[in-house]
């Protein structure tokens, strides 16, 4: 792993003192769609975010989230107009320092395959259709000329 030393052996440690050795892999650096089909839930709680990239990995792959209500987790999971909220949710958002609401996130996620899958194919549907990378690009291009001229 070629990560920060200190800060890999801090991690190694904490899964060895909980006794999680047998479940928790530390791969390093690896191809992320790779990994992203082995995943039932991709989970961030973040305390600050802007437009977090592990989400909208996640809604490509198909994989609901739970992510914190910080930076644009909500818009990403549950939609900013109208018709991209129609598409229903891609997770589920907890509120900031709250393990206990994240973790039941978690398990109703783990226990409800039916509503991973529909949470899955939302994500997938909504950056499909409103994340495509030309569009993205085009709106920036248009804020710029907008602020800077």
């Amino acid at each position: 792993m070629d990560e920060e030393p200190d800060y890999v052996s801090d991690c190694i440690q904490l899964v060895d003192s909980l006794g999680l050795d047998d479940v928790v892999t530390f791969a390093g650096r690896v191809p992320v769609s790779d990994w992203y089909k082995k995943l039932d839930v991709v989970v961030l709680t973040s305390i600050s975010e802007g437009q977090p990239l592990a989400i909208m990995e996640a809604n490509c792959a198909g994989v609901p989230c739970v992510a914190t209500d910080v930076g644009a987790c909500s818009e990403l999971l549950n939609g900013i107009t109208q018709d991209d909220a129609a598409l229903g949710p891609s997770g589920i958002i907890t509120p900031i320092a709250n393990p206990r609401a994240s973790a039941n996130a978690i398990i109703e996620l783990l226990e409800n395959a039916p509503l991973r899958k529909k949470m899955g194919e939302a994500g997938m549907e909504r950056i499909q259709r409103f994340y495509d990378e030309d569009d993205v690009s085009f709106a920036y291009l248009d804020l710029y000329r907008k602020y800077l001229t």
